[in-house]
């Protein structure tokens, strides 16, 4: 398993007893293994940060924006 813990995947894991706790997810941001022992520490920031940290706030200009959107509207019709 430790092969599979990378920077970037997501942890699920439940953090109390409550329903609303269960399988919460979270994005692994440091590793740092011991060079001692077959341990490691792990980072990992609540998915919910990712909104708070990874947002484009300039202004950002995509070319045919109105036509992809009506085709997008016209493939679920």
């Amino acid at each position: 398993m430790a092969q599979d813990i990378q920077l970037g995947k997501i942890i699920v894991t439940s953090i109390g007893p409550q329903e609303w706790e269960q399988r919460q997810r979270f994005r692994i941001v440091d590793i740092q293994a011991s060079p001692t022992s077959d341990t490691m520490t792990i980072t990992a920031n609540h998915i919910a940060g990712d909104l708070a940290t990874n947002l484009l706030t300039k202004d950002i200009s995509i070319a045919n924006t109105i036509q992809q959107l009506l085709l997008m509207k016209s493939k679920r019709a």
